[in-house]
């Protein structure tokens, strides 16, 4: 998925899954408007991902804080 960058702030990908809070890792960008980034251990089932360059605690405040997404991703 493409996305649009802020200057000068690092790019992560919120992680939601279940009733859990967000959890958060770097997005490694690979070429312009793409990148990678791990997923978190413990993940499975339906999980969502986002990118954002902000940690909010809860998934209210990570929809407000998105710059693309949500993709939805099943995970075993």
């Amino acid at each position: 998925m493409t996305f649009v960058t802020e200057a000068g702030k690092e790019l992560l990908v919120g992680w939601v899954n279940q009733l859990n809070v967000p959890i958060y890792t770097p997005l490694n960008i690979t070429v312009k408007g793409k990148g990678t980034a791990a997923t978190p251990p413990g993940m499975n089932g339906a999980v969502f991902a986002v990118v954002t360059t902000q940690q909010p605690d809860n998934a209210d405040d990570l929809a407000l804080a998105t710059l693309a997404g949500p993709v939805v991703l099943i995970l075993s």
